[in-house]
């Protein structure tokens, strides 16, 4: 019994996953998806196909004394969503510092981006390195990006909340490459606790198709 409640539990969670995909009337559609873009979602594709045609009659049309037609019409469409390809190699940074200096990281962090559409990248919340004891304490943060062929230099980590990046859309679909370099100054007057910032940076599909609300959501 308690088997069978389990295959039913599963069921059930599988008919809620894929319930609201195929609300509509699309089914996932058979076919393989290029090797890179199958995580974290596995489905390639969708489809919905239409009702039978059923005809029974005499012709729609004489085009000859002793002839008759009937058109069949075929239409077949595709609407492409917007995909991205993402990799950082990091997303999570910790120093143990032992001693007031000027710090960087052993190497960059690296970023790499494939998209077929325009991607409007904003970061939010970087700031500098404040206590987590309610300290006055501020441990100075600066980032330096290179990317497309441009560098920032050091920058305060504030500042990269201000304007958002454009990235283009690569006709060839290419790989967009940049790195990010980061480093903290720590004073004497810094007490012996711990620091943290956590910033996010979101990156937009800025060509997604609309449908894709039902998917995602």
């Amino acid at each position: 019994m308690k088997k069978f409640v389990v295959i039913v539990l599963a069921v059930l969670m599988v008919l809620g996953l894929t319930g609201a995909a195929m609300a509509d009337g699309f089914v996932a559609a058979p076919g393989e998806v290029l090797e890179g873009h199958t995580a974290p979602c596995g489905v390639g594709a969708y489809v919905k196909m239409s009702r039978p045609f059923d005809y029974s009659c005499n012709g729609q049309k004489m085009i000859c004394p002793c002839q008759s037609v009937v058109w069949v019409p075929f239409t077949v469409k595709a609407s492409v969503a917007q995909w991205l390809l993402l990799k950082v190699n990091y997303t999570k940074i910790e120093w143990r510092v032992l001693k007031p200096g000027t710090y960087r990281l052993p190497e960059y962090i690296t970023v790499k981006v494939k998209s077929n559409g325009n991607l409007i990248v904003h970061a939010k919340g970087f700031d500098h390195l404040r206590s987590v004891a309610g300290e006055p304490d501020v441990i100075d943060t600066y980032y330096k990006i290179d990317a497309c062929g441009h560098s920032t230099g050091w920058i305060p980590a504030p500042d990269l909340n201000c304007k958002p990046l454009f990235i283009p859309e690569d006709q060839k679909h290419n790989w967009y490459e940049g790195t990010v370099d980061v480093k903290i100054v720590v004073e004497e007057c810094d007490s012996a606790c711990g620091f943290i910032n956590r910033g996010c940076v979101r990156v937009m599909l800025a060509e997604q198709k609309p449908w894709m609300k039902e998917y995602l959501n």
